[in-house]
């Protein structure tokens, strides 16, 4: 693991930050340089962060995690992100790997765009969540938390009908290996591949057939 020597206190790159697999806490991040993440490593966002790249953020096989609230502002691609925390990702993040949401995590106004091929992946433990934000409405990847591939991990209960009954897509393959339901909802819910339910997963269909 490599970092350019300066002091971190203020939590400002002006310079480069190079990560490999090792992995790099702070608050407020303000990039003015370049952040390379081609080896990977994990790079956490603390709670009452923020991320504000201006320059060049290379995402690589790396991992971002928003520990608690936080947010992100300007142009930003990601590869994985891990929300453990309620974070705005602002008008320009995308995220191309997966973006897997514990039980605490959760989006504050604005979702991230979803590149084909990424995979929003629900990992709430033994517990109900009640999508939000993160998965909006909409058909295309050109609106932000519209997702490619959504993933149910097992013991998660994923609750369709929560905060706003509206049509939703999946681009690309549902996966369930939890519980997915759509409770009392009586809107769409469009997949455009595959459904796959796997040992032990459910779907619990909606209030009206078609």
């Amino acid at each position: 693991y490599e970092i350019s020597t300066r002091d971190w206190s203020s939590d400002v790159c002006s310079s480069d930050l190079f990560g490999a697999s090792g992995e790099l806490t702070a608050t407020t991040v303000t990039n003015n340089g370049s952040i390379v993440m081609t080896s990977g490593g994990t790079f956490t966002i603390a709670n009452g962060g923020t991320l504000a790249n201006n320059a060049t953020f290379t995402r690589g096989s790396g991992t971002v995690r928003f520990a608690g609230t936080a947010t992100v502002s300007g142009t930003v691609a990601f590869n994985n992100v891990n929300l453990d925390g309620h974070v705005n990702f602002g008008t320009a993040s995308t995220v191309f790997g997966n973006f897997t949401i514990s039980s605490t995590g959760s989006i504050n106004t604005n979702a991230p765009f979803y590149a084909d091929n990424s995979t929003l992946i629900y990992s709430a433990g033994a517990t109900t969540y009640n999508r939000f934000n993160e998965w909006q409405s909409g058909t295309t990847s050109e609106l932000r938390g519209v997702p490619f591939n959504v993933q149910v991990n097992a013991s998660t209960t994923l609750n369709m009908d929560a905060n706003g009954s509206t049509t939703r897509t999946c681009r690309g393959s549902l996966t369930i290996n939890g519980i997915f339901t759509m409770g009392s909802m009586s809107e769409d819910i469009l997949v455009g591949q595959d459904i796959n339910i796997n040992t032990g997963g459910a779907l619990t269909l909606g209030g009206i057939s078609g």
